[in-house]
C-alpha cells in the first residue's frame, strides 16, 4: 500500500512540475489526428523509434477533442496542454515533437481549435478500410456482446442512422454526427473540415491497409513528408492495441457495411486524387489501432 501511495504522489508531483514549468515546453510539429482503431497506437509506438521525432509524454491527450463546456477549464488551459510535451532546450536540434489522439478527425470544432493554436502543425491520418474499421470499433467496446446477430443488428441500426451522412447537410436525425461505429467511416466530409483552415499539402494521408500489411515503406513515406531521415531503420513493428476478442462476422454484415461505404469510398479517393483498393476487398482485413 506505501508503495501505491508513493507512485501516486510521485506522479501527482511530476504532473504539477510540468505544469509549473509549462511556458518552457512546445507545442507540437505534427498531430496524428486519426482514424480511431485505423493504426493510430502502432503508429505513435513506431515513430518513438525515430532519433527525430519526440513524442507527447502520453498518447491521446484529448485537449482540442473536449466539448465546448470542457473546454476552457482546466484541461482547456494551454498551460495543461504544454505540460504534456518536453522542455525546449531538452529537445535534440531538428527534432519534431508530436501527439496522438484519433478522436480529432472527427470531433466537429477540433480542426477549428488546432488551427487556432497550431496553425503551422502539419497533419497526419491513417485511414482503414471503414468496413474493417466499424467492425473493430465495435468490439473495441468491451461491453458490446461478441455474437454476430449482435453485431449486426448494431450494423444495420447504424447505417439506418446514417443513411444521409457525407451526402447532406446532416444525417437522417438531422445531425452531423461522425463518432458512431458507421460515421466513423464516411471520411471525406472529417477531412473536408480539416482542408478549411490547412493546406493539403501539409496534410499526410496513409492508407492503413498498407500500413497493415507492410509497415516499412508506409514510415519511409511519411518520414519524407516530416522531412527526418527516411532511412531509419524501425525495428519494433509490432502491432499495438490489438484486440484478442473472438471477430465473428456474418457475410451479409459485411456486405451491409461495403454496400454503404462504397459511395462514400469512392467521394473520398476524389478528394485525395489516389485509390486505395477497399471497395475491391471482399473479406475482413486484420489489423491494429
Amino acid at each position: 500500500m506505501a508503495s501505491i501511495g508513493s507512485d501516486n504522489i510521485g506522479r501527482t508531483a511530476v504532473r504539477r512540475w510540468r505544469l509549473l514549468s509549462a511556458g518552457l515546453r512546445v507545442l507540437p510539429d505534427f498531430l496524428i489526428i486519426g482514424a480511431m482503431k485505423s493504426g493510430t497506437s502502432s503508429l505513435f509506438h513506431y515513430l518513438t523509434q525515430h532519433p527525430e521525432l519526440v513524442p507527447a509524454f502520453e498518447k491521446e491527450i484529448h485537449y482540442f477533442d473536449q466539448d465546448e463546456s470542457s473546454f476552457g477549464g482546466r484541461t482547456g488551459d494551454l498551460a495543461w496542454y504544454r505540460s504534456h510535451f518536453p522542455i525546449k532546450a531538452m529537445i535534440p536540434p531538428r527534432s519534431l515533437v508530436y501527439e496522438a489522439t484519433p478522436k480529432y478527425l472527427c470531433h466537429e470544432t477540433a480542426a477549428r481549435r488546432i488551427a487556432e493554436v497550431v496553425p503551422n502543425a502539419r497533419l497526419v491520418l491513417t485511414l482503414r478500410n471503414p468496413s474493417d474499421r466499424a467492425i473493430s470499433h465495435y468490439f473495441h467496446a468491451r461491453c458490446n456482446p461478441s455474437d454476430p446477430g449482435s453485431l449486426h443488428a448494431a450494423m444495420c441500426e447504424d447505417v439506418d442512422r446514417c443513411a444521409s451522412l457525407g451526402v447532406t447537410e446532416g444525417d437522417a436525425s438531422g445531425t452531423t454526427d461522425y463518432t458512431s461505429y458507421v460515421g466513423r467511416g464516411v471520411y471525406r466530409p472529417q477531412i473536408e473540415r480539416y482542408l478549411e483552415r490547412f493546406d493539403r499539402r501539409n496534410m499526410h494521408v496513409i492508407d492503413g491497409d498498407r500500413f497493415f500489411a507492410d509497415p516499412g515503406p508506409v514510415l519511409s513515406s511519411l518520414f519524407e513528408f516530416l522531412g527526418v531521415r527516411p532511412d531509419v531503420l524501425i525495428r519494433d513493428l509490432a502491432a499495438r492495441n490489438v484486440s484478442k476478442r473472438d471477430k465473428r462476422v456474418w457475410p451479409r454484415t459485411r456486405a451491409l457495411l461495403d454496400d454503404y461505404f462504397r459511395p462514400h469510398n469512392e467521394r473520398l479517393f476524389e478528394l485525395l486524387g489516389e485509390r486505395y483498393d477497399w471497395n475491391e476487398a471482399n473479406s475482413s482485413s486484420t489489423g491494429s489501432a
